[in-house]
């Protein structure tokens, strides 16, 4: 059981980067965790994929480069935070913020379009990044841009594009050559096999592991399962190492290192594997036949696995090792050892997809750690079997586990060990008349162990801490009948505080006491006059300096304010108080999520707008939080919205319980980021869009382009608007019509049958891929040639040479053109 449930103690500094690592941690201990002092635990705080999103906008903010880089990398990371965080003074942020899967396709292009090189390789990094976008980045001029392209460029059976890949993979330039090998598909094969004999040794690895990733997954088995009659991996690895298959010690090196690729490719697949029960028994009968244990570990890892391959790698591989063991002869064992095979075991033991039968025939292994990790998450009836293991640790882990039966539970809460039976009686599961009789005995035992300590002794012994941590682990019990936790009230503390079968008495009791203040303020059983006395403590505590004793006194504060049992006049004292402390300028409580009742909310905002303390600009930290948050009242939000500072009104603009008649005129506000954000609410009316699709400031356009209540007509004229940004966010609404997107307008430009005034019109398309298919189609009338001859960008310039419409003047003229003609200019603007 967690150590903080054994007393009230600061933890250590081990104990905090453990919790910050935790996958389980509660959100709570997050936001707690996440302004402590050590960079470590904040870095894992920033990556936790639990964390809220104002925690992010926090760590988002501060001056450790790792932080930032570890909240650039979180899959959980808000939008405008990543917004935030591509503009970083740190590159490495900024790359990792730009290949976050959260951005959006609208907003990856004017990153690419930004000049800055780190940026660049993030958007061609990030899986969302429209095809379009990754084409501009192909013919960028840094030499790293374009290598993240290929790394990252969309495969499509395009025989220009595989010409064009032959065509490089023979160049003189090893670059080249090398950003050849980057291209992944099956089209790509013999180019990839080619490019394997090349005299440079970086090219060749590459070309190898590019090739293997090519193939199919039967292609792949076959390779690992060759025979001496099979050509095309003596092919593959004559072209490894540019070598032949005679024989020599040459073929035997290129032998070894294709069987190394090979194995892994296998593992590569293996750890990705997604739900495809075909690849995965071929990586298996490839792995077995090839005696490859690290690829069947990867297979054993992957919680995709199905349960049945599962199934199969235990006894293909760990049922056997007894008779590997005697005999040697079990072709899968005899090239590993023992502890190997165990490991393999631990993680089909651990992983979620095993089969019940799987985990019974697991629980009789005889290693530990197997065993343990079937305690852990096993049902009945193989966590039943562990439950009488010989091993006290596997005991009590069993012990924990609320699958085990009642029958079982009873019968270890009389185990020898002390410790098996403080995990009994901390197991939601265990029966009631069980947990009855082990405190009525544990609490006899420890009255005799205090009666039998030695005079002068100091402190309890350790056999009462053991009986101790017995009865404390009860307290947490919350199947724990209210006259067990009132018995125990005379022998413990920790635990009944928080506990919500605790009776009000002898909660009261606590409170008078002192004793677990903040766990107190929380429990929705607390007696009101038990809140009184906790809020007149509190209410005459100051601020301490230490960090620990500060967050103490704000968690009292808090819980009393959340908790739905405290008087009216006790939460606006507390927000009174709140507010005297600044507390949101600590960052402790955030304001913005805040669960209390409105009287809490409506306190504080008459307490900001009070002019004796708040009278002076610059308290926007207290203000803007509760302006997002939906449950300040009607009455608090309208005071917010009527304050000068932008960022306020932009929070109840934003807000989805802003009044109506608030939010009809915060559309109109001077502020763009203002208007930006009305238009985002869900309730602003479809009138309004329509008039805010119009608005000055382009902003606001793509936030209505982005809405899904917007008109079709303003959707229309959005997706011709004059800014990249809005044309594209336009483009990805699924309300947007047909004939108003861009592959549609497309579409009509390349069509042989579109009439002359149509391809008149799409000459003018802001569009330049419109342009050129316009300057492409035969049907294009000369005059409409001649202006798109003078168009901005090459391409639709040299789409135009190649109309057999265009006038002989118009070619003559663009023959003169010097960056038609300029070097490698196809390969760029392809």
């Amino acid at each position: 059981m967690d150590d903080m449930k054994f007393g009230r103690r600061q933890l250590t500094l081990y104990e905090r980067r453990a919790r910050a690592r935790n996958a389980d941690c509660d959100p709570e201990t997050l936001r707690a965790l996440a302004r402590d002092r050590d960079v470590e635990v904040r870095s894992s705080i920033a990556a936790h994929p639990q964390t809220a999103s104002g925690v992010l906008r926090r760590l988002a903010r501060t001056r450790d480069v790792v932080v930032r880089w570890h909240v650039a990398i979180n899959p959980s990371a808000p939008r405008e935070v990543l917004l935030q965080l591509v503009s970083d003074m740190d590159r490495c942020v900024r790359v990792w913020a730009a290949s976050n899967e959260n951005l959006r396709a609208s907003d990856l292009l004017p990153l690419a379009l930004n000049g800055d090189k780190f940026t660049q390789i993030g958007v061609a990094w990030n899986r969302n990044t429209p095809r379009q976008t990754l084409v501009l980045l192909a013919s960028d001029t840094e030499e790293d841009v374009r290598d993240a392209v290929f790394q990252r460029w969309q495969i499509t059976n395009d025989t220009q594009r595989i010409a064009d890949a032959f065509r490089a993979a023979f160049r003189p330039n090893q670059y080249e050559r090398l950003g050849a090998t980057r291209l992944v598909g099956s089209e790509f094969c013999e180019v990839l096999l080619a490019l394997t004999g090349d005299e440079d040794p970086e090219v060749r690895q590459s070309a190898v592991d590019s090739y293997l990733g090519s193939i199919h997954i039967d292609s792949l088995a076959k390779l690992a399962t060759r025979g001496s009659d099979d050509m095309d991996f003596e092919r593959f690895i004559a072209s490894a190492r540019n070598s032949r298959p005679n024989g020599d010690l040459q073929a035997q090196g290129a032998r070894n290192y294709a069987d190394v690729a090979v194995e892994k490719e296998l593992r590569r697949r293996a750890s990705q594997l997604d739900y495809d029960p075909s690849a995965a028994a071929g990586i298996l009968r490839a792995a077995t036949h090839g005696t490859m244990l690290g690829v069947v570990q990867c297979l054993a890892e992957n919680p995709t696995t199905s349960g049945v391959l599962l199934d199969s790698i235990l006894r293909e591989w760990i049922q056997p090792q007894a008779l590997a063991s005697t005999d040697g002869n079990h072709p899968n064992h005899a090239l590993y050892s023992d502890w190997t095979v165990k490991e393999l075991a631990c993680s089909l033991a651990a992983n979620p997809s095993t089969l019940p039968q799987s985990l019974r025939i697991l629980a009789r292994h005889n290693n530990l750690m197997v065993r343990l990790h079937i305690a852990k998450r096993a049902r009945e009836p193989a966590v039943g079997h562990l439950a009488h293991d010989f091993e006290e640790h596997v005991r009590m882990s069993a012990a924990m586990n609320p699958e085990l039966s009642p029958d079982n539970l009873t019968r270890l809460a009389s185990d020898e060990s002390l410790e098996v039976r403080a995990r009994v009686v901390g197991n939601p599961s265990t029966p009631v008349d069980t947990l009855r009789d082990v405190v009525h005995l544990h609490t006899a035992m420890l009255e005799r162990a205090r009666s039998q300590r030695p005079p002068g002794s100091f402190g309890p012994t350790d056999r009462e801490r053991l009986i101790l941590s017995i009865l404390g682990n009860a307290a947490y019990n919350t199947a724990m009948p209210e006259d067990i936790l009132d018995e125990l009230a005379r022998t413990v503390i920790g635990g009944l505080a928080s506990n919500p079968n605790t009776s009000p008495d002898t909660l009261a009791a606590l409170g008078l006491k002192g004793r677990s203040r903040e766990d107190l303020a929380k429990n929705p059983r607390t007696p009101v006059d038990t809140l009184r006395i906790l809020t007149n403590w509190a209410l005459a505590e100051t601020l301490s300096s230490n960090y620990y004793e500060a967050q103490s006194l704000l968690t009292l504060l808090a819980g009393i304010a959340s908790n739905p049992s405290s008087p009216t006049e006790t939460v606006g004292e507390v927000a009174q108080k709140l507010t005297d402390l600044d507390v949101a300028k600590l960052g402790t409580v955030e304001l913005e999520d805040f669960v209390a009742p409105a009287t809490f909310f409506s306190a504080m905002v008459n307490a900001i707008h009070d002019p004796m303390r708040f009278g002076r600009p610059g308290n926007s930290h207290l203000a803007a939080p509760l302006a997002r948050n939906p449950r300040t009242p009607s009455d608090g939000l309208r005071l917010l919205a009527e304050r000068s500072d932008p960022s306020v009104r932009e929070g109840v603009a934003g807000n989805s319980a802003t009044p109506l008649s608030v939010l009809l005129l915060l559309s109109e506000d001077p502020a763009p980021p203002v208007r930006k954000s009305a238009a985002r609410n869900p309730n602003l009316p479809t009138a309004v869009l329509h008039r805010l699709a119009s608005d000055e400031d382009f902003g606001v356009r793509e936030a209505v382009a982005e809405c899904p209540r917007t008109p079709a007509e303003s959707l229309t004229r959005l997706a011709s608007d004059t800014v990249l940004r809005v044309r594209i966010a336009a483009e990805e609404n699924a309300k947007t019509p047909s004939g108003a997107l861009l592959r549609g307008r497309l579409a009509t430009a390349m069509h042989v049958q579109t009439a002359a005034v149509r391809l008149l019109a799409l000459a003018l398309d802001p569009e330049p891929e419109v342009r050129w298919a316009t300057a492409a189609n035969p049907n294009t009338p000369p005059d409409t040639l001649d202006a798109l001859a003078q168009d901005e960008f090459t391409g639709v310039r040299r789409a135009v040479t190649g109309n057999r419409s265009a006038r002989q003047r118009t070619l003559t003229i663009l023959a003169a053109d010097p960056a038609l003609f300029a070097p490698d200019s196809t390969e760029r603007h392809h």
